[in-house]
């Protein structure tokens, strides 16, 4: 399941929502520095997206100072979808946990050829 919730300045993908003492993983932090009305927004939207996709900038558009929406690059967009799929895998999330845990081997890759 594919979440967010808005924190302070921060938006938190995960599969879940953190509560207090949760060692599960959030999945990804997307820093949100600037946050623009819809009607600023569509003002500047060509600006907004070459910064977007030039330096990877991310914003938030509000409605009555809430934010709706978020706008982000087709790259970053897809490397966040890419985390949670690969971490909505078991197997995935399982490997990786043994691997930050030091659990994993590693072998040269020579043994393929036995």
């Amino acid at each position: 399941m594919f979440r967010s919730q808005e924190e302070g300045k921060c938006l938190v993908f995960g599969s879940h929502l953190p509560q207090k003492g949760d060692r599960k993983v959030i999945l990804h932090i997307l820093v949100v520095k600037n946050t623009y009305t819809v009607t600023q927004a569509q003002s500047k939207l060509p600006a907004l997206l070459k910064e977007v996709n030039e330096r990877g900038t991310a914003y938030g558009i509000s409605v009555r100072e809430d934010v709706k929406a978020y706008l982000v690059s087709k790259e970053r967009m897809k490397a966040i979808t890419e985390t949670v799929e690969i971490l909505a895998n078991r197997d995935a999330a399982a490997a990786i946990r043994d691997y930050e845990a030091g659990k994993t081997r590693f072998h040269p890759i020579d043994i393929l050829d036995e």
